[in-house]
């Protein structure tokens, strides 16, 4: 389980908010608050300067995507770790100079309970596979 919480940004604007610990392979770590972003369809973004601090391995090729203005940004694609309802798990982090971002691909299998107001809790929980 992951929880977090609503922050107000801007004109009373709300945002749910998620700390997470991400690893590169040689060890370095940081806890980091990432915004949840249903929109964004990747595992997770961060600044450059977030990356390169934590010397994430990069990945061959670049991912191009479009974002809500309609523009397209081409992103370039790094591996790191995180610890996702017990396991440890490697993903792929994108380079966008934005906020850090939390995407749905990270959330696939994860049920996420958001009571949005000012201050209001954020949980994630795994969900059980439907039965075969």
């Amino acid at each position: 389980m992951h929880y977090g919480t609503i922050n107000i940004v801007g004109d009373d604007l709300l945002e749910a908010r998620v700390p997470l610990v991400v690893q590169s392979d040689s060890g370095a770590s940081a806890l980091i608050e990432f915004v949840v972003d249903t929109g964004f369809t990747d595992d997770l973004a961060l600044p450059l300067d977030i990356i390169n601090r934590l010397n994430f391995r990069p990945r061959e090729g670049v991912v191009a995507l479009t974002l809500a203005d309609g523009s397209v940004a081409n992103c370039e694609r790094y591996t790191a770790y995180v610890l996702w309802h017990g396991r440890r798990l490697e993903i792929e982090v994108l380079n966008m100079e934005c906020d850090p971002l939390i995407g749905m691909a990270l959330l696939r299998g994860s049920n996420i309970s958001i009571d949005a107001l000012p201050g209001g809790g954020v949980t994630i929980t795994e969900l059980t596979p439907p039965a075969a």
